[in-house]
Formats: C-alpha cells, sequence, structure tokens
C-alpha cells in the first residue's frame, strides 16, 4: 500500500512539474526568464489554441500592461495574491490620460485568465 501511495505521489508530481515547465516566468529581481510581465507577454505566442501560462514570482511590478488581442488563451499565474502585485499610478488629467487609458492592465484578448495576482492603480482618489 505505501509503494502504491508513493509511486501515485510521484506521479502526480511529475504531471504538476511538466504542467509548469512550459510556463514562461517572470520575476522582478531578474532569476526568471523576464523582469517585466510586458516582456512575458510580448514572447508568449500569437493566436494560441491552448492556454500559455506566465507564471509571475512573487513580487511588485511596477509597470503599464496590455494584453492584445492577438495573445489569446494567456494565463497570467501570480505565486499568491498578496504577494504578486502589477501595479501603475495612472489618472485622469495627468499627462492628458483620459479615463479609458488610466489602466494599470488592460485585456483585449479572448479566454484570458489571471490567478493569484493582485491588479492595482495607485492614484488614489485626490489624483
Amino acid at each position: 500500500m505505501k509503494q502504491l501511495f508513493l509511486a501515485l505521489t510521484l506521479s502526480l508530481s511529475t504531471v504538476v512539474a511538466h504542467a509548469q515547465a512550459g510556463a514562461l516566468v517572470v520575476a522582478a529581481d531578474g532569476s526568471g526568464q523576464f523582469r517585466t510581465v510586458q516582456a512575458a507577454i510580448d514572447a508568449a505566442p500569437s493566436q494560441s489554441a491552448k492556454p500559455i501560462i506566465i507564471r509571475l514570482k512573487r513580487g511588485i511590478y511596477h509597470e503599464k500592461v496590455v494584453i492584445p488581442a492577438t495573445k489569446s488563451h494567456l494565463v497570467l499565474r501570480g505565486d499568491d495574491a498578496a504577494g504578486t502585485v502589477i501595479t501603475y499610478a495612472d489618472h485622469v488629467g495627468a499627462n492628458g490620460i483620459s479615463t479609458p487609458t488610466s489602466y494599470s492592465v488592460l485585456v483585449q484578448a479572448n479566454d484570458f485568465t489571471a490567478e493569484n495576482v493582485t491588479f492595482e492603480n495607485t492614484a488614489g482618489y485626490t489624483a
């Protein structure tokens, strides 16, 4: 029985590792393939019929992110929602910015998924 449990555990671990192995990895500290979320999105294949996973290591990503319509089936998967944050501080009136252009993350693609990541705009109410 213990051998069966061990074999099953090892098999499941291999499946999970294999599923994550093809992911593009972003790390603000430079330990991933990319330092920015946008660079990983830009490198992801376009018009994919299957999910493209972009793993975001724990960190604060200060950037404006656009997921274009050509990047369908994209998955942004953070390490944890509290510690994986995409943030930007645009607000209406700053440098000609309007409400539609004051986003932190703009999703134009179909079949987009975000898991364990926080999107925030830190401009505040008085901006």
